[in-house]
């Protein structure tokens, strides 16, 4: 390798070392550059997956109110037909915009279980329609859809990436609004749908008031993980209390009323005379109150989704555009010496070939204060000197 070196210019020396330099640079460079754009590509496929988790509780709250409606018309209730067949008309309709967020995300399998979960839910609504099923078995349908809707919701946040989330407020929050609070509303809706059918029929078994019973304190006990979330959120960007508190408080005052309403005009009652569209608008109220909360911080999710990819895109293009600079930067300036050694060695060599071969009337101008303007002056003195001494001979 020394031997290599040895045959080679100066120049070709200095300009081998500025191609290593440029290595050097554009590794970690190129490096920095993969590693944003991967992060740029995950909160863009995280930023896909909040509004298509939203249209699936969307569907979930649909579904759930299908089944309560038709609990009561199969019980009896047929003033609540209307009402079922405008909700189903809804559930139809919230398909045709949730495939296309579906697929956006390109997990081909979600695609299609959303397909097949569209067909039996239409068959279940036809079912219901004609009156082909009994309640009892309408319910367990209708679970049995919605507990493959939470779980599509979290398959959705896993195929994003929206559970990898690297902020805690994103993390958390997420968390709250799509894994721990579906269960709660779940818990809620059979709540509603139970208690529809025996105030409907007017009357209640005693295996329906344990199992109400249960219901109420699985809502009850589920909501602390919700609150607990959305608190831990709140915690890591107190931006998010403005718009989440008065949600949060009121979705867990819902919860603490609903339940005492369900104890005393259903599990304690002695006669069931509460009326069941009363019945049913309360506890929907309690629902909402929860979906409410589930709408606002999907906006607060999805605003820190979109602001994450347009800090990490910034980022990057700073990034980069600060490592070519320098790149730049730095290759002109190991150019710049290496020429102006070279230059000056160069010259040097010149001068000293002139007075190896007897002509000593050479000069050379040096400019500058650096280590080779000094050798040059050096060396044209020492050359005028002898210039000096031979002519006085």
């Amino acid at each position: 390798m020394r031997a290599l070196l040895d045959q080679l210019s100066l120049r070709t020396k200095m300009l081998f070392i500025a191609a290593v330099s440029a290595g050097l640079s554009l590794i970690p460079s190129g490096l920095f550059v993969r590693d944003g754009m991967a992060r740029v590509a995950q909160a863009q496929k995280e930023a896909l997956g909040v509004p298509a988790s939203v249209e699936l509780l969307q569907l979930v709250r649909s579904t759930q109110q299908h089944r309560g409606l038709a609990s009561g018309v199969l019980n009896g209730n047929q003033a609540a037909r209307a009402d079922r067949e405008a909700v189903a008309k809804s559930i139809q309709a919230r398909f045709a915009t949730l495939s296309p967020s579906i697929v956006a995300i390109g997990a081909q399998g979600l695609a299609v279980r959303l397909d097949e979960m569209r067909q039996q839910l239409t068959q279940l609504i036809e079912d219901v329609g004609k009156q082909s099923l009994k309640a009892p078995e309408s319910l367990s349908r209708h679970n049995a859809i919605v507990e493959r809707q939470m779980d599509l919701i979290y398959d959705v946040t896993v195929a994003s990436e929206l559970v990898l989330h690297p902020d805690a407020s994103g993390y958390f929050l997420q968390d709250g609004i799509l894994r721990a609070l579906p269960p709660v509303t779940e818990a809620l809706g059979r709540m509603r749908a139970m208690g529809n059918g025996a105030l409907t029929r007017k009357e209640i078994s005693a295996l329906e008031r344990a199992q109400i019973a249960a219901l109420a304190t699985q809502a009850r006990t589920l909501s602390v993980q919700v609150e607990r979330s959305i608190q831990l959120a709140i915690k890591a960007d107190p931006s998010l209390q403005a718009s989440l508190t008065t949600e949060l408080q009121d979705a867990m005052r819902q919860i603490r009323e609903g339940v005492d309403y369900v104890d005393k005009r259903l599990l304690s009652a002695e006669t069931l005379d509460e009326p069941p569209a009363q019945w049913f608008a309360r506890t929907t109220a309690i629902i909402d109150a929860q979906f409410k909360l589930a709408t606002v911080g999907a906006k607060a999710l999805q605003a820190d989704m979109d602001e994450g990819v347009v800090s990490m895109q910034r980022a990057l293009w700073v990034g980069s555009t600060g490592m070519v600079v320098l790149t730049a930067l730095s290759l002109w300036l190991i150019l710049a010496v290496g020429r102006r050694v070279t230059d000056a060695t160069s010259e040097a060599l010149r001068l000293a070939e002139a007075v190896a071969q007897g002509d000593l009337t050479r000069q050379v101008q040096a400019q500058g204060q650096d280590e080779c303007a000094r050798m040059l002056r050096a060396l044209d003195g020492m050359a005028r000197n002898l210039s000096t001494t031979v002519s006085s001979v």
